[in-house]
């Protein structure tokens, strides 16, 4: 064993003997490092093994001096400690610096199993060689006060067994005496309770005669092959296994155990691992149950916590199923940012389970995307439609900057059950549309939410949840389509509010011939009713107005509970003429209409053709007659002139002007305000 102080124990000497401070070694540490080759000279720079690679930790058992230049560290371990393989060796000090290594060939070391397992005593010695040593370490025990000095009792022990064994040569007749054949198999070291067992003999010879006899089960040869059967309701114990080779007996004690699972290991995070997202995904190693399959897997358990003791619990979730990866945002849970966390996992079967995985930690990252919020609509927003425009704040990361990756959007109905959703979505960033059909009309309550993902550092936590509150009725989206006491038109926007526009019956709200002025008076109110697309705001200083009669039968009507029925502006009946319109003759003047959405473009002959709606249709029970219809609004062209929009062919510029006298139709409408 060639052991040798480390860079970080030597200087640690140094700053001991300048201080006149006592070099206090605490701990010995056994780990197990795959691949080590022991041959070689200990690698000074390196530091303490992986937490995966390390099997033991022990305070040291006794420390004594050699010499004024030599100490001497001991460690025991009785058979009450164990499994385990290891290969290095290293000593601590009270600080936790790595004073001294040493490579060994791997050792075991095996626990008191009775009657499974031998368990064996180990100890194991290092010195420490320094030039003052004694004195640096403070020991003054002398180790000749318990390393004790077997050669003596070993030489004679020798003796006995020599002369025992000439003993025996005595009484044997070499004439008649054949030498036993032994039997060497190759196979399974530990069974279990119904598992069948292949051995192979290694020594095998065609020209002997082999069989075999077992106290458990049933041992079958064929060729050089033994197979060994156990029963599924075999006790826990040692097997006798004979295998005969020419008659001559090799007995052999197999160790029969309970069946068990194996230990699951944690595979990902790494142990360790820093920068780790606050949502990370937890992967293990597959269950695995010995004998195979002798229970089938139920579940898995995962625990994370704020120590290695598991006692400040952040998780402790059960997981049903035979999945080895797991989510933390799946399962409701975001981890602290810049701490550490302890993660261990368990397998569970139908009627056994594993024992936990080595713990190991990691560490969350300083920098994370931070949680966004829905910004539109509002929390507990009502008369929401249909399809509404779902719309987030900006991405942004802390402590650092990065792209915005992707976003997830999710709607819930009122029981909490998920109803829509769209992942990883790298179109709609910061908005979306909920589509049609997700969302229920009359007074329904869902709640909606959002994450954004960056491109390095993972996804954000999930938005609070906002309650949306549906409309009544949702707005429609086919023209003629009854709709809020009337007939859906189409929206537009008024002042930067989106409205749809619903158009009165034609049996309560319209009029074929009707003066829109009567006597003297009322040119101010004309003049003031001024906009081109709030017929509402025109209708409302008309009707002040008691000669404007055309208003006033518009504000007086009440039809389907509804009383804000008005006389439509020019953008407002430009509208319902294009898609609503009634007849198949070729459109004339401009159409161009930018009040409306989508904002349209002037006509063309054909565009826009008559209404597809039947009721519509010249002819049809709700149909505006071929004729021309007044506008409250833009004002008037003159002291005596008002406008008026033509439904034969949509004629809708300056030069269709009527007299206020004259009798031209009358249909009013009504607006709903609506999301966008």
């Amino acid at each position: 064993m060639g052991a040798s102080i480390t860079l970080a124990g030597e200087s640690l000497i140094a700053q001991k003997q300048s201080t006149g401070e006592v070099l206090d070694v605490t701990h010995f540490v056994l780990a197990n490092i795959p691949n080590l080759d022991t041959s070689i000279a200990v690698d000074r720079a390196a530091g303490m093994p992986t937490a995966e690679q390390i099997v033991f930790t022990q305070d040291v058992t006794r420390r004594g001096y050699l010499s004024p230049n030599q100490v001497v560290y001991s460690l025991m371990l009785a058979t009450d400690t164990g499994d385990f393989d290891f290969n290095w060796i290293g000593l601590k000090t009270v600080e936790g610096v790595l004073l001294i290594v040493a490579y060994v060939p791997r050792q075991q070391k095996r626990k008191e199993i009775p009657p499974l397992q031998t368990g064996n005593n180990l100890t194991r010695n290092i010195v420490l060689q320094y030039d003052g040593a004694q004195s640096l370490t403070g020991i003054a025990v002398p180790a000749s006060s318990w390393q004790f000095d077997f050669s003596a009792e070993f030489a004679g022990i020798h003796r006995d067994i020599d002369l025992l064994q000439q003993q025996m040569i005595n009484k044997i007749d070499r004439n008649t005496f054949v030498l036993p054949q032994a039997v060497s198999l190759d196979g399974p070291t530990l069974v279990y309770p119904g598992s069948t067992n292949t051995y192979k003999i290694t020594d095998y010879h065609a020209l002997s005669i082999f069989r075999a006899e077992t106290d458990t089960g049933t041992a079958a040869l064929s060729g050089d092959t033994l197979t060994l059967t156990i029963p599924a309701d075999a006790p826990a114990g040692v097997i006798s296994l004979d295998v005969f080779r020419d008659e001559n007996k090799a007995p052999v004690k197999i160790p029969l155990g309970s069946a068990s699972i194996a230990r699951p290991q944690v595979t990902s995070p790494a142990n360790g691992a820093t920068n780790v997202e606050l949502e990370p995904t937890i992967s293990c190693s597959a269950y695995q149950v010995y004998p195979a399959g002798f229970d089938a897997q139920k579940s898995v358990q995962i625990q994370i916590a704020r120590d290695a003791g598991f006692t400040d619990l952040v998780l402790d979730n059960t997981v049903v199923g035979t999945a080895t990866s797991f989510n933390l945002g799946a399962l409701g849970v975001r981890l602290e940012s810049g701490k550490r966390f302890y993660i261990r996992i368990k397998h569970v079967g139908n009627s056994l389970q594993s024992t936990w995985s080595v713990g190991s930690y990691f560490n969350t990252a300083t920098i994370y995307v931070r949680t966004p919020s829905i910004t539109n609509p509002i929390d507990g927003a009502t008369n929401v439609p249909e399809s509404p425009v779902l719309q987030s704040d900006a991405f942004s990361v802390s402590g650092a900057t990065d792209l915005h990756l992707d976003t997830d959007w999710q709607v819930f109905d009122a029981t909490g059950t998920l109803v829509w959703q769209s992942l990883n979505d790298s179109i709609n960033k910061t908005s979306i549309i909920v589509p049609a059909g997700v969302l229920q009309a009359g007074n329904k309550t869902f709640k909606a939410r959002v994450r954004h993902r960056s491109v390095n550092y993972g996804a954000a936590a999930w938005s609070a949840l906002i309650s949306l509150v549906t409309a009544v009725q949702f707005v429609p989206t086919a023209p003629g389509t009854a709709f809020a006491g009337g007939y859906y038109v189409g929206r537009l926007r008024v002042d930067g509010q989106l409205y749809a526009l619903i158009l009165a019956p034609k049996a309560s709200g319209h009029r074929a011939s009707q003066q829109i002025w009567t006597g003297n008076g009322g040119y101010s109110e004309a003049i003031a009713a001024n906009s081109i697309n709030d017929g509402l705001a025109n209708t409302n200083k008309l009707a002040a107005n008691p000669n404007m009669t055309g208003a006033i039968y518009c504000r007086s009507l009440r039809i389907g509970g509804y009383d804000d029925w008005y006389l439509p502006a020019r953008d407002e009946l430009e509208l319902c003429y294009r898609y609503l319109k009634p007849t198949t003759e070729q459109n004339a003047g401009s159409g161009a209409n930018n009040s409306v959405e989508p904002a349209t473009t002037g006509y063309t002959a054909n565009i826009p053709q008559q209404t597809t709606n039947p009721a519509f249709r010249a002819g049809g029970s709700e149909a505006f007659e071929a004729n021309v219809y007044w506008v409250s609004g833009p004002a008037p062209y003159s002291s005596y002139i008002g406008w008026v929009i033509g439904f034969r062919n949509g004629y809708v510029d300056g030069g269709n002007h009527y007299l206020f006298n004259a009798t031209p139709g009358i249909r009013a409408v009504r607006r709903v305000a609506i999301a966008g």
